[in-house]
C-alpha cells in the first residue's frame, strides 16, 4: 500500500493546529504550547499512555481483559487527562491508518458508486473517539473518490464519554456537510450488530474495535454477515482496520 505523499503532508504541517483548536475549544490543554512541553507531556500524558498501552497491548502468555472490566476512561487517576492521552497517542494514527486504506482505494482507481445527489450515510462500530469516522473525512479530502458534499456519519460507542468527545471531534474536523449521530450503547456482537428499524448505510468502518474484544472471531462472522446484508447498501463499503483479534 503506498500512502500518497499529500496524505503524510497534510499529517506533518496542517494536523497539529487543527487538533490544538479543537483541544483549546474543549478546554483539554490550557495553552497552544502545551503539546510542546515536556513537563505536561512527561506529567500529564505519558503515565496515562503507558496505562492504555497495558490495557490494549498483549504480553507474551497473557492477555488483558481490556475495557470489559477496566472503565479506561474513568478510573486509575485524571480521567480527562486519561482521555487527552488516548486522543493524542491513539487517535491520529488510527486516524491516519484509516484514511490511508481510502487513499489505497483512490490510488487503484475505485470510484465512489453512488449518486453524489444521494447524501452519504456512514457508520463506525466501537467508535471511541471517532478515528475512523475522522479517517474517511481525512481520506476523501486529501485522495477523493467522490463522495457527496453532504452526509452524516453514526456513532456506535459504549463508552459515553469517549462517544461525547469523538462527537465533538469529528463535527470540528469534518466541518460543514457532515454531520453526526451518536449512540451510546453496547452491541452483543454475537447476536444482532443493529436493531431492525436502522436504516441502511453506503459505508461501514471499524477501527481498533475488534481487538478489544473477547468473542472468538467464529461467533461474530454470522451476526456482521446479517447486519450487512440487512443495513449496507448494495455495493456499499466495509473497511476494517485492525492489528489483530483478542482470541484467535
Amino acid at each position: 500500500m503506498r500512502v500518497p505523499v499529500a496524505l503524510v503532508d497534510a499529517f506533518k504541517d496542517k494536523f497539529e493546529p487543527i487538533l490544538t483548536d479543537f483541544l483549546l475549544q474543549n478546554q483539554m490543554i490550557e495553552e497552544a504550547g502545551s503539546l510542546h512541553s515536556k513537563r505536561f507531556l512527561n506529567r500529564s500524558v505519558a503515565p496515562h499512555v503507558k496505562t492504555l498501552s497495558q490495557l490494549f497491548n498483549r504480553t507474551e502468555g497473557t492477555q488483558t481483559d481490556g475495557i470489559d472490566t477496566d472503565p479506561y476512561w474513568s478510573d486509575g487517576g485524571s480521567p480527562k487527562n486519561r482521555r487527552l492521552a488516548y486522543f493524542l497517542s491513539f487517535m491520529p494514527g488510527n486516524l491516519f491508518r484509516v484514511a490511508s486504506v481510502w487513499s489505497e482505494l483512490h490510488r487503484l482507481g475505485f470510484k465512489w458508486p453512488f449518486s453524489t445527489e444521494l447524501d452519504f450515510k456512514g457508520l463506525e462500530f466501537g467508535a471511541g473517539v471517532a478515528s475512523g469516522a475522522a479517517g474517511i473525512v481525512a481520506g476523501e479530502r486529501y485522495s477523493p473518490l467522490g463522495l457527496p458534499p453532504r452526509g452524516n456519519f453514526a456513532l456506535i460507542e459504549q463508552s459515553k464519554a469517549a462517544l461525547q468527545l469523538g462527537t465533538k471531534w469529528l463535527e470540528h474536523y469534518a466541518g460543514e456537510g457532515m454531520s453526526v449521530r451518536p449512540f451510546h450503547r453496547r452491541i452483543d456482537l454475537t447476536k444482532s450488530w443493529l436493531p431492525p428499524a436502522a436504516p441502511k448505510f453506503h459505508l461501514f468502518v471499524m477501527s481498533y474495535f475488534l481487538n478489544e474484544i473477547e468473542t472468538a472471531p467464529e461467533n461474530l462472522v454470522i451476526p456482521f454477515i446479517e447486519a450487512c446484508e440487512k443495513h449496507l447498501e448494495e455495493e456499499g463499503l466495509v473497511i476494517i482496520v485492525e492489528p489483530a483479534m483478542k482470541l484467535q
